[in-house]
C-alpha cells in the first residue's frame, strides 16, 4: 500500500514540475519577445509562485517582499 501512494506522489510531483516548467519556459518566451530584463532563474520562480497561487500551495508574503 505504502509503495502504491509513493508512486503517486511521485507522480504528481513529476506533473507539479511539468506544469512549472512549461509556465516557466512561457514566461521566457514573453519576457524575450518584449525585451524585459530577466533570467531563466527568475522566469522560473515566477513561474513557480504562479503555479503554486493556482493549487492554493502559495506561502503568500513569507520571505518576499
Amino acid at each position: 500500500m505504502k509503495e502504491k501512494e509513493e508512486k503517486q506522489n511521485s507522480l504528481e510531483w513529476n506533473r507539479y514540475l511539468q506544469e512549472i516548467e512549461k509556465r516557466a519556459y512561457e514566461i521566457s518566451l514573453e519576457r524575450i519577445r518584449e525585451n524585459r530584463p530577466g533570467d531563466r532563474l527568475s522566469d522560473w520562480y515566477k513561474a513557480e509562485r504562479e503555479i503554486k497561487e493556482r493549487h492554493g500551495l502559495s506561502d503568500s508574503g513569507k520571505g518576499e517582499k
